[in-house]
C-alpha cells in the first residue's frame, strides 16, 4: 500500500492487512466515540454545495461533525461523484491510456474495457468483470417470494430433467420473445421449496388454494363427466 511519509513510498502493511486493522480498531473506535460524543440535535441543515435548507435525513452521517452529519447533502455528493467518474472516463478515452486489470494484472486499452469500468478507480477487464458478475448472479435470489439462488435452481432443474414436476412438460409461456423459466413452487406455511412447475400448473395449484381434497374432487368431477 502506498504511503508518502515513508522513504520507499510504500507502507509496511499490505492492503488486506491494512483493511483488517481498520475493521478491528479504527472503525470500532469511531463508533464508540460517536456514541459517547454529545451531539447537537437539529431537524434541518443548510447544504454548503446547493445552499438549500434540507431535513437532516438528507445528509450522510459523519463521526467527526458536531451534529453527526456531513455539510453537503447526499444528492450533491452523488452528483459530484458522477462528475468525477465522467471526467475520468473522458480522460482515459481521449489520451488512450493503457489500464491494468486489478484481478489478473493484464494491460488493456480503453477500447477493451466496459464503459462502467472506464469510470471506476480500479478497472477490470471484460473476462474478470464477467466472472465477478456470474458469482454475484449465482448468489442472488431468483424468486421474490422464496430465497432460491441460481445454483440451487439449476440443481433442481437437473433433477427434474428440465420439465415440470407435475405435467412433465417444458414451459410454453413466452415473454418478450423468450420462453419463461419454470416457477419455484413453495409451501406458503413453512416456506419450504417443493419443486419447479410450469406457469399453468403453478396457477392451478394457487387457484385451488393448495388443498389436496379440492384437487381430488376436481379430478373425480372430470372422470364422471368424460364424454363417452
Amino acid at each position: 500500500m502506498k504511503n508518502n511519509q515513508r522513504k520507499s513510498g510504500y507502507d509496511t502493511k499490505c492492503k488486506s492487512c491494512h483493511s483488517d486493522y481498520n475493521k478491528k480498531y479504527v472503525v470500532q473506535r469511531r463508533k464508540e466515540n460517536y456514541k459517547l460524543k454529545v451531539k447537537i440535535a437539529i431537524d434541518k441543515k443548510y447544504c454548503l454545495e446547493c445552499f438549500i435548507e434540507k431535513p437532516i435525513n438528507a445528509f450522510v452521517k459523519c463521526f467527526s461533525s458536531k451534529d453527526g452529519h456531513r455539510n453537503k447533502c447526499a444528492a450533491c455528493g452523488s452528483k459530484k461523484q458522477y462528475e468525477l467518474q465522467e471526467a475520468r472516463m473522458r480522460h482515459r478515452i481521449n489520451n488512450n491510456i493503457i489500464l491494468i486489470c486489478v484481478d489478473c494484472n493484464i494491460e488493456m486499452k480503453s477500447e477493451e474495457c466496459w464503459r462502467a469500468q472506464l469510470k471506476a478507480k480500479n478497472p477490470r477487464c471484460k473476462k474478470c468483470t464477467k466472472k465477478r458478475n456470474d458469482k454475484w448472479s449465482d448468489l442472488k435470489s431468483i424468486s421474490t417470494q422464496c430465497k432460491v439462488t441460481r445454483a440451487q435452481y439449476n440443481t433442481l432443474l437437473e433433477k427434474q430433467n428440465n420439465v415440470c414436476a407435475i405435467c412433465e412438460t417444458q414451459e410454453r409461456r413466452r415473454l418478450h420473445g423468450k420462453t419463461v423459466r419454470l416457477c419455484v413452487d413453495h409451501c406458503h406455511k413453512s416456506g419450504k421449496i417443493r419443486g419447479l412447475l410450469c406457469s399453468s400448473c403453478n396457477q392451478s395449484l394457487g387457484l385451488m388454494k393448495d388443498n389436496p381434497s379440492q384437487l381430488r374432487a376436481a379430478a373425480n368431477y372430470l372422470e364422471l363427466h368424460v364424454n363417452p
